[in-house]
């Protein structure tokens, strides 16, 4: 079962159980000062919190989103549609 969690303007799916992103995810985002020229790898990438938060921060910025769970990757699908990002 899913729930819809806000973040701002931006919003998010993620699971009642098991992983839930936290404030580690909305730090992390926003300890990254990349330049508009650099790419992100982001390894692990849970429900693509990390890469939808950087990707609103800077829309130039290449992002690539990494997760071998398949229900966190279809979540961070999920939030990449509803984030349009």
């Amino acid at each position: 079962m899913s729930e819809l969690t806000s973040l701002g303007p931006l919003l998010f799916v993620q699971s009642k159980k098991g992983y839930r992103h936290n404030i580690d995810s909305v730090l992390i985002a926003n300890f990254i000062q990349p330049k508009s020229s650099d790419s992100v790898l982001d390894v692990g990438s849970g429900d693509g919190i990390i890469s939808i938060i950087l990707n609103n921060r800077y829309p130039a910025l290449r992002i690539t989103g990494i997760e071998i769970q398949s229900k966190l990757f279809s979540q961070s699908l999920e939030n990449k549609e509803l984030n349009k990002s």
